[in-house]
Parts: structure tokens; C-alpha cells; sequence
């Protein structure tokens, strides 16, 4: 009902969602052949002076004047969606919202493999990023959550080139890219390259679907409208929703002093690749003995999907709904590491309530510094992670059935003496 309220009754706010902003307006300069309109200029300074913020203004006649209407997508994703603009922008918006709730049931099936599906579909209805990415018309359930689910089916059918290629498409938005390389990574450190590969040869099909489609200029534009928005994004005095940012390099760099931030930014980008180094490592060492490409997988995913609110630059609330797939990990199988895996389980089970009430802060404040009611959960729980990898102990049992001596791992402060 909700939904359906704000796309039919509330036009500024429908007008405003990412989906009508971005792929609807984009969708609709494609289909004129306004390429040209698609990205800024060399020369334009500002969201608000592009050709697309004008057109957008136009073909959304609802939209805030104040509001700078963008589109920093590569020109192939609102050509997929392009047969939506032929509808009213309310009706196309609502089909793109039943879009995004289908994906979510695929997902669940998938993931669950036919059991428990639907538990787990009413289940990330009661995950609210889900619910704000679905309501807002964002595209992470499209293109990042199902890519990420249909990576995960085809790594546990022991398919990895194939899982490499779907999740090429979290490409499309490059910093759900994160997860997938980091499991890609630890794959390609057990001398198994085929999901790294696949990722490679995804990526370079949409690079030259782009370019074959639009043309080399169009793309140049994109790539404009990349670092147009980057600056735009990480700029103290943007107009961005501070409050909805969930990225821990973002938060820092509105800290700064304006007039460090631009040598700030370097400094986070290693900061990035500093913490994704150490979640390889904590890969590295919890699958050292793992032989299964799933439980593989399992570790890898829950792994990167804490790191994706810690290194991840440009990161708002609502793309936290990817991070459903590495619950549903957690709770639905019990991997190759069982002690790793109950150590994880009350604590994702933390971040899950802590992620869904987070919301309700906005009723009290705005102010930039709320990110840090999720951002420190995520910080502790990856420290504790970290924690458990290296300086657990290992107490001796009894052989096993083969003959040979097996350790349990018991969690620090959940064991013996």
C-alpha cells in the first residue's frame, strides 16, 4: 500500500525516486536518440548545469527545481529498461517495483534451494533496506542482489565461469564489485581461476556491448559523469542525504577539513585496500582446509559482505539489501568451518536488527554523524571476526573415523578452560 501511494499519490516523491530520476528519464533520451544529453560535459561543473538535469526537469515535471538529477549508469543498463519509458512515469515505476520483488522471490528459491523459500522471502521484507531499495525504485536488488545469488547457485553446482559471468553484472555498479573479487580472489589463490576469469570476460563483454551500441563518445561521457559524481558524492558541501550514507571512508572524508579532502581521498582508497587485504587473509586462513567450492563461497561472501560498509567508497543505505544473501548463508547451511559458522550466526542476527531499526533514528536526526549506529556493529563484528580467524584455540578430541586426530575449534570467551 505504501508503494502504491507514493507512486500515485505523492508525484513529488515518485518524480524523485532513483528509478524515475536515472533509468526512466535516460530510457527516455535513448529512445529519442539524445545521446548527447545522456552525460555532463568536460565543462560542466555541477549536476545541476548537465543537459540531463534540464531533461529530467522536463519529462518529470513533478521533481523538485532544487534537485540535480543524474544518471552516472553506463549507457546499457536504461537501454535494458528502455521499453518501461513507453509507460506513464507512475505506471513504469510501479512495474519496476514488481521487477525488483520477483528478483526477491528468485532469490529465494534459489538461494534456499526450494526449502524454506518463503520464510526467507517474507524475511527480507522485514530487512528494511530491502524494503527502502524496493520503495525508492534502486536498482541493488537487479543488479546486485540477484547477480550475487545466482553466483553463489552456480558455485555450489560447482560452475564457477559461469558464476564469474553473472556476477560481472554487479559491474554495473562498481561497488558491489567488492564481493564477488574478493571470493574471485580467494578462488584464484587455490590456483582455481575460472570464476576470476569469468568475472574478466563479463566485464569485457559490457565494456564492448557500450561500446559497440553507443559509440566511444557516449562512453567518454559516462566516464565525465563518473568523476563528475565522485566529486559531487565525496564533497563536504553536497546536497547528498548525509544520514543515508553507510560507507566508513565517506564518513571520514566529511570529517576532514574541506581543504584536505581531495589529498584525503588517496589515503582512503589504500585504507580500502588495506582492509579488503586483510578479509584475503582471514579467506585464506578459514578455507585453508575447505575442499567444497561452496563452503568456500559461504566464508568468502559472509567475509566480504562485512568489508562492503568498511571499504567501500560510495555506499548509501538502502545498497546494504545485498547484504540478505550472506544472512540467509549463515542461517539456512552450516558450512565446512560449523564452529566459524555459529561463532557468525548471533552476530549477523545483531547487525540484521540493528540495519533494520536504524530508520527510526531519522525521526529524531538528520545529522551526518548517524551512519556510526551501523557502521561501528560492522567495524566490531569484523574485529571480532578477525579475532576468532587468529587467536582461537585449538583443543585435541578424539581420532576420527579415518584414524586421524581432528581439532575443535572453540571460539574465544564461548570455550573451556
Amino acid at each position: 500500500m505504501l508503494i502504491i501511494y507514493t507512486d500515485f499519490m505523492a508525484p513529488a516523491a515518485s518524480d524523485l525516486s532513483d528509478y524515475s530520476c536515472t533509468f526512466y528519464v535516460a530510457s527516455h533520451l535513448i529512445i529519442e536518440g539524445r545521446l548527447a544529453e545522456l552525460y555532463p560535459l568536460p565543462s560542466d561543473s555541477r549536476l545541476e548545469d548537465t543537459a540531463y538535469n534540464k531533461a529530467a526537469h522536463k519529462i518529470l515535471p513533478a521533481l523538485a527545481p532544487n534537485v540535480g538529477a543524474s544518471q552516472f549508469y553506463p549507457p546499457l543498463v536504461p537501454l535494458l529498461f528502455s521499453p518501461l519509458a513507453f509507460l506513464p512515469s507512475k505506471v513504469a515505476l510501479l512495474l519496476f517495483q514488481i521487477i525488483s520483488i520477483a528478483a526477491v522471490a528468485l532469490s529465494a528459491r534459489l538461494v534456499c534451494a526450494g526449502k524454506s523459500a518463503e520464510g526467507y522471502f517474507f524475511c527480507t521484507f522485514l530487512f528494511t533496506p530491502m524494503i527502502v531499495a524496493i520503495w525508492i525504485g534502486q536498482s541493488d536488488v537487479i543488479i546486485g542482489l540477484l547477480p550475487y545469488v545466482l553466483m553463489y547457485w552456480f558455485l555450489s553446482r560447482k560452475k564457477p565461469m559461469s558464476a564469474g559471468l553473472v556476477a560481472s553484472i554487479a559491474f554495473l555498479k562498481a561497488n558491489l564489485m567488492i564481493v564477488p573479487g574478493l571470493i574471485a580472489v580467494v578462488f584464484l589463490w587455490r590456483r582455481q581461476w575460472r570464476m576470476f576469469a569469468g568475472i574478466c570476460a563479463g566485464a569485457a563483454m559490457i565494456v564492448l556491448l557500450n561500446l559497440l551500441i553507443f559509440g566511444p563518445s557516449t562512453c567518454k561521457g559516462w566516464i565525465v559523469d563518473v568523476k563528475l559524481m565522485e566529486a559531487d558524492f565525496l564533497s563536504p558541501t553536497s546536497g547528498a542525504a548525509r544520514h543515508l550514507a553507510a560507507s566508513l571512508p565517506r564518513l571520514l572524508i566529511f570529517l576532514a577539513p574541506p581543504a584536505q579532502v581531495a589529498s584525503l581521498r588517496i589515503v582512503l582508497y589504500l585504507w580500502s585496500a588495506t582492509i579488503g587485504l586483510i578479509g584475503f587473509a582471514a579467506c585464506r586462513s578459514l578455507t585453508k582446509e575447505s575442499k567444497e567450492d561452496v563452503d568456500i563461497a559461504s566464508i568468502a561472501f559472509v567475509t566480504a559482505s562485512l568489508l562492503l560498509p568498511l571499504c567501500a567508497v560510495y555506499l548509501f543505505y538502502y545498497d546494504l539489501c545485498v547484504l540478505a544473501v550472506a544472512g540467509t548463508i549463515v542461517f539456512s547451511r552450516t558450512s565446512g568451518h560449523p564452529s566459524w559458522t555459529a561463532f557468525m550466526r548471533r552476530r549477523c542476527l545483531a547487525l540484521w536488527i540493528i540495519m533494520s531499526l536504524y530508520p527510526f533514528s531519522f525521526i529524531l536526526s538528520h545529522n551526518q554523524m548517524l551512519p556510526l549506529i551501523v557502521l561501528i556493529p560492522f567495524a566490531i563484528v569484523y574485529l571480532d571476526m578477525l579475532r576468532f580467524v587468529w587467536l582461537r584455540p585449538a583443543v585435541p578430541v578424539a581420532s576420527t573415523a579415518d584414524g586421524e586426530n581432528q581439532d575443535v575449534i572453540v571460539p574465544p570467551g564461548e570455550g573451556g578452560a
